[in-house]
């Protein structure tokens, strides 16, 4: 069992009005899954952290199957910065949260919106234009 939730949270020592944080018998936990097992416990660890791989995982399976290039490559970055973030500060950060749940949103809506049956992936021409054409730079 942990301590509690809010224990290790950067505003206790203002509530508490104290420096020194005593309730917590001597540990001063810095990184993201130390603070989750302080206050939740291993139980609340594994609750919060498997989702997380649950979710990069998906979002892998969901990158591999774009058909579309820049679909693809959003993918690929989106899923780079889900799995750094497995180890950022989502919890206590409200905004890098904010970006977390934000790339898993566009990734999903990305996948459900490739998977519609009106989405098609084609090329784009330039209004005007009837076909594909190289287009030099030295015109």
């Amino acid at each position: 069992m942990g301590m509690g939730i809010g224990t290790t949270h950067p505003s206790a020592f203002t509530i508490m009005g104290t420096q020194e944080p005593w309730w917590l018998g001597g540990l001063w936990p810095e990184d993201e899954a130390a603070r989750v097992t302080v206050e939740l416990g291993l139980m609340g660890l594994m609750l919060i952290y498997l989702p997380r791989f649950l979710i990069i995982g998906l979002a892998l399976r969901s990158t591999l199957s774009f058909k579309a290039p820049a679909y693809r490559v959003l993918g690929i970055v989106l899923t780079a910065y889900l799995i750094v973030a497995i180890v950022g500060q989502n919890v206590f950060n409200a905004t890098a949260g904010l970006y977390y749940w934000g790339a898993v949103g566009l990734l999903l809506a990305m996948r459900r919106f490739e998977q519609s049956p009106s989405t098609q992936v084609r090329p784009m021409l330039v209004p005007g234009r009837q076909k594909l054409r190289p287009v030099s730079s030295h015109s």
